[in-house]
């Protein structure tokens, strides 16, 4: 697409490039066979330009369960704490339609077998993140149980490397929730599941989480029938694509311009 501007009775063509959505969504999570060795498969979606926009900075992002936006009160699957991006170059510019791929490394999910990779050294876009990682850091302070669905990340202090007990799912429901610095107060992302009702949750199941594993079939991130609920480790594809449609969707992110 171009702009005809005349000037002098010269012709130019200015090009012109479209402005899009930059997304941290959650493209699978799994509780593991019978709701243990849990992981969390992030997507960083967006369209490449003409004016060379390619990538999102992540640093300052959160990582977490259910702080209270999906279900306020105890009992809602409120883990105690938090885990976040830091601040590292490393996540300044992640290229868009890659995977972040965050995993307990205290009880890892059999089906993880790609070596850790926190930086993407190999250059295949797909991150693969031990929980004890120093590109990922956590606090303990926040949320506590039970919370509320007014809840606000606050400032405070983390702890260098991450720590799944801060994220932990639920069995019988709970929910993953991203949130970006622009505002601490909503989620930028959230997919519930269980008894954790929808609360603002961008996508909710219904189905409980012990030994299931929750994935996205396409690239309709926002419907919650574009997700699939299949058994672990039966269904479970860490660190890479869900189904053929879905895999289109990130090789032509990685690709496609604008």
């Amino acid at each position: 697409m171009a702009v005809r501007l005349f000037m002098l009775g010269i012709l130019f063509l200015v090009p012109f490039c479209r402005v899009h959505a930059q997304q941290l969504v959650v493209n699978e999570f799994s509780q593991g066979d019978a709701g243990a060795r849990e992981y969390i498969e992030l997507l960083v979606v967006g369209t490449r330009t003409c004016a060379g926009d390619s990538c999102l900075d992540i640093r300052g992002w959160i990582i977490d369960d259910n702080n209270g936006w999906c279900g306020a009160g105890a009992g809602q699957g409120i883990a105690t704490g938090h885990m976040r991006f830091p601040n590292d170059p490393n996540w300044s510019c992640v290229p868009y339609g890659s995977i972040i791929l965050l995993y307990n490394s205290g009880d890892i999910n059999l089906s993880v077998t790609l070596p850790p990779d926190p930086t993407d050294a190999n250059n295949d876009n797909v991150y693969v993140v031990p929980s004890a990682s120093l590109l990922l850091e956590n606090t303990s302070a926040t949320p506590v149980s039970p919370s509320s669905a007014a809840y606000v990340y606050p400032a405070v202090a983390y702890a260098a490397g991450g720590s799944w007990n801060t994220i932990g799912l639920a069995n019988g429901g709970d929910a993953v929730v991203v949130t970006a610095p622009s505002n601490f107060g909503a989620a930028h992302y959230a997919i519930a599941y269980g008894s954790v009702s929808s609360g603002t949750a961008t996508v909710y199941k219904s189905q409980s989480g012990a030994g299931k594993v929750y994935y996205l079939t396409d690239n309709q991130y926002n419907v919650s029938a574009s997700y699939a609920v299949g058994d672990a480790p039966l269904d479970e594809t860490p660190g890479a694509p869900n189904s053929p449609a879905n895999a289109a969707w990130i090789s032509g992110m990685l690709t496609n311009t604008t």
